[in-house]
């Protein structure tokens, strides 16, 4: 009777009305006392039927009408609305007499395209005051009583009334009503149309076409591409908005893969490898300033700073994944992500499941979609792997979830994970049904021939992170061997403090040279058209979005970014696409996301810039705990995982005082802690998480309460 509404589309992206009875009209008849109807005033799409008592708390009632009944909107079948000005013409006539005597002659006299949209507006005034919202009509001159419909926003079905009348037009009749019927660019489908013009269009479709002198327009109401041509080209009923004198225009870039809401750790331990990086500096500070605070602060550095760059749509992995999309909605940015899963090992991942689970089910917008993030298979035991794949099965192929993973980025993680499971992460993930088309897999920078076989045959995508693979020494992808191979191979970033940026720009740049390099110091290797390729198109296939996004091509959503090739440093310009990946001074300027301007002249126009004394704040804090707790002082890190048969251990660096050397997370799940030994971190972070979790399913949404230093404050 009722779905779960998507926290991501909370606050004033929605509506929600409160009545005294809700009147579904299904095939129960359900009617449900003191009930809400919620949808999203950007999809225009139901979110949430349900009792006022089920009403997630974080969302608002927005009218509440306590003696009301609301209904769906009511459909009139047949109808010839313009003859409104005939009522009471000619009563109690009978059928006959009432046409031949009175109703046709009038409309020989009178009917004209002023006659119709008068006695239209007339109509449908009345049909919208009586809770009308569509109906079907049938009378002449159909377009005029569409443009009084579409003016009014009710749906209207109509066509042109077709009669035998004797006198030989019964044929242009026919013709007219077929040419109404084929007309697919109606008033209701469209909107005004906006058209960019610029030196070089670079489409990144099929024939990865370079258009010169070209121009790109979309439809301001569909949001979708409707010209994609050379200026010459262009018809003459579209004039040209903007001039860019000295731009390449190409898709919205496509950021594969990163951690958002880490932008506030961008350089907070630099040049460390990767288990060192994590153990003793990363995941001590996560565990002591994980909060909504640090989630939402971080995440708007990173979507200024993606939005400057270029960016239009990325993959997120991290925590609290409502509070990241409610940060990327007003922005206007588009995001997929989910919650981090990791087996803590204190019994808590099953809540983590079930958690991630819920957050898929809701509906994604055309700004969000939820995604599986379980964090790498040396951190989610294969049981639980299992119970992922499970969930992810029932969905079935009609809405499938994409499953987004690290996946063999360093040479110590896969020995060690070989060594204590018997398998490659690889064959754990294919034999737990994960291993297919719907996933995608960070890094994968050391594979065999049979491995990267294996991904090719299951359609897995791969998502490069060639600056950070290089920051953290994780070593150099085989991105030609794994495209020769048939591998969707997409790019992403990673984190900013393992990067230590987010601009695809300059991943597409470190792509193409690092993919030369690792491919035995072959220059034609990821070319800089491939590199381009992999930021757009690649990353909108790897998100099953490669019919709507990835390309500039008539049909497709305007996510659409303007990169300045002005500058001394990017001239002189002989191929764009060159000067686009090579070059370091290209600078975009303007960028749209579903049709809407979001960036203008380099500003960002739809998030304020973060605050600068949050960020010091931070900042001041983070510097004092680094040197007091990080490195060798780290105590309470979660620490490199060993495998013990039962169950997974850490090492004494995770305790809190580190005096005993081996717990294992089995003891810790059933509650078989030695005496006078304290917790380790991650069940206290476990424990405070799931304190989150449980407000999200309850009337509790503040989570001020919440200390992730300890459990709770």
């Amino acid at each position: 009777m009722s779905s779960e509404i998507s926290t991501t589309s909370s606050g004033s992206g929605i509506t929600c009305i409160r009545a005294g009875w809700v009147i579904q009209v299904d095939e129960e008849n359900s009617v449900i006392p003191d009930g809400c109807v919620v949808w999203d005033n950007e999809s225009h799409r139901i979110l949430n039927v349900c009792p006022f008592s089920e009403l997630p708390a974080d969302v608002e009632v927005t009218e509440h009408l306590p003696k009301h009944a609301i209904m769906p909107g009511m459909v009139n079948c047949h109808t010839h609305t313009p003859m409104a000005p005939l009522r009471g013409y000619s009563d109690d006539q009978n059928l006959q007499d009432w046409l031949q005597k009175y109703v046709w002659p009038a409309e020989a006299q009178f009917v004209s395209p002023e006659f119709i949209k008068l006695g239209s507006q007339l109509c449908i005034y009345e049909m919208l005051l009586s809770g009308s919202t569509t109906f079907v009509d049938m009378y002449m001159f159909p377009r005029a009583v569409a443009e009084v419909a579409n003016d009014a926003h009710i749906r209207c079905f109509n066509g042109e009334a077709v009669m035998d009348i004797g006198d030989g037009t019964i044929d242009k009749m026919i013709e007219a009503a077929a040419e109404y019927v084929n007309n697919k660019a109606f008033a209701d489908d469209t909107g005004e149309t906006y058209c960019l013009r610029a030196p070089y269009v670079i489409t990144v479709n099929g024939d990865d076409q370079i258009i010169e002198d070209g121009c790109v327009a979309w439809d301001t109401r569909t949001k979708r591409i409707t010209h994609v041509c050379p200026t010459a080209e262009l018809p003459n009923d579209i004039k040209i908005d903007e001039s860019l004198e000295q731009h390449v225009l190409i898709p919205g870039l496509i950021n594969c893969h990163t951690h958002v809401a880490m932008t506030l750790l961008r350089g907070f331990a630099d040049d460390l490898e990767l288990m060192d990086w994590l153990d003793h500096y990363i995941w001590p500070a996560e565990k002591r300033f994980l909060s909504k605070e640090y989630i939402t602060l971080g995440t708007q550095m990173g979507v200024y700073e993606m939005l400057k760059t270029g960016t239009t749509c990325f993959l997120d992995m991290y925590f609290m994944p409502a509070d990241t999309v409610a940060v990327t909605v007003p922005a206007g940015i588009r995001c997929f992500n989910g919650h981090a899963i990791i087996d803590f090992g204190d019994g808590s991942v099953d809540g983590l499941i079930d958690v991630a689970r819920d957050y898929v089910n809701n509906a994604p917008t055309s700004l969000v979609t939820p995604v599986i993030c379980p964090h790498s298979c040396y951190t989610v035991p294969k049981e639980n792997l299992q119970k992922l794949a499970a969930a992810v099965s029932s969905r079935g192929d009609e809405v499938p979830v994409l499953t987004h993973i690290h996946l063999h980025e360093s040479t110590g993680e896969i020995a060690s994970y070989y060594e204590k499971s018997g398998e490659s992460a690889i064959e754990t993930l294919k034999s737990v049904g994960l291993l297919n088309r719907n996933m995608i897999a960070a890094h994968c920078v050391h594979l065999t021939e049979d491995e990267i076989s294996t991904l090719a045959t299951a359609g897995v995508n791969a998502a490069h992170c060639p600056r950070s693979n290089l920051k953290l020494a994780s070593g150099l992808s085989p991105v030609q061997r794994l495209l020769d191979a048939g591998i969707n191979v997409c790019l992403g970033t990673d984190s900013a403090c393992s990067n230590n940026s987010l601009c695809m720009l300059q991943e597409m740049q470190f792509a193409s040279l690092v993919g030369k390099l690792s491919s035995g110091s072959d220059a034609r290797s990821v070319n800089c058209h491939t590199a381009l390729r992999m930021a757009t198109m690649n990353g909108a296939k790897a998100l099953g979005k490669d019919k709507d996004l990835g390309s500039l091509e008539v049909g497709k959503i305007a996510d659409i970014v303007a990169v300045d090739l002005g500058h001394i440093g990017s001239l002189p310009v002989y191929d764009p696409v060159s000067a686009l990946v090579y070059t370091n001074e290209r600078t975009v300027s303007d960028v749209w996301i579903d049709g809407k301007r979001v960036v203008k002249s380099s500003q960002v126009l739809t998030m304020a810039r973060p605050n600068v004394n949050q960020m010091e704040q931070f900042r001041r804090r983070l510097i004092k705990f680094k040197k007091e707790e990080c490195g060798p002082r780290a105590r309470h890190a979660r620490g490199p995982a060993e495998w013990n048969g039962s169950g997974w251990s850490w090492s004494a660096s995770c305790l809190r005082g580190g005096e005993d050397a081996d717990v294992t997370l089995a003891a810790a799940a059933s509650n078989e802690l030695p005496p006078n030994r304290k917790l380790i971190h991650s069940e206290r972070l476990a424990t405070a998480w799931r304190k989150q979790y449980k407000a999200l399913s309850s009337e509790e949404r503040d989570f001020s309460d919440v200390d992730f230093d300890g459990v709770s404050s």
